[in-house]
């Protein structure tokens, strides 16, 4: 069975063995399992998560080069997550502010600790580079 007919993912499996919980990682995943299962209409972040991709497979040299820049796509997309969360927290003092505070205001308010898991997934990513 192909993951376009699966309901679950890849993903989901390692949220789901390591019991990972945080709001961001389960939006992130969200994502994820809706861009390999091509049912867009329920995170529409996942046509860009596999138009990038797909794309990043093709112009990288090597599988190295895939791996590092798919890491910063999920790094982003789990920044993008947080943001959200943040967003829907303190909408109406992040309404009142400029464009460059509210960035400032949304990258100090993302200073939540990383599940275990993203911070094993940055050691692994450092250690390839090497």
């Amino acid at each position: 069975m192909n993951s376009a007919t699966r309901e679950k993912c890849s993903f989901d499996a390692i949220i789901e063995k390591y019991g990972l919980t945080h709001p961001a990682l389960l939006g992130l995943a969200k994502i994820v399992r809706v861009a390999d299962t091509n049912k867009t209409d329920l995170a529409p972040e996942s046509i860009g998560l596999e138009a990038i991709a797909s794309g990043s497979m093709i112009i990288a040299k090597d599988d190295h080069e895939t791996i590092e820049k798919h890491t910063y796509l999920y790094d982003a997309l789990y920044g993008y997550c947080k943001g959200r969360r943040v967003n829907g927290k303190y909408a109406s003092e992040i309404e009142k502010l400029e464009r460059k505070q509210r960035l400032g205001f949304l990258k100090k308010s993302n200073n939540e600790p990383c599940s275990r898991w993203l911070e094993s997934m940055l050691l692994i990513r450092d250690a390839s580079v090497l």
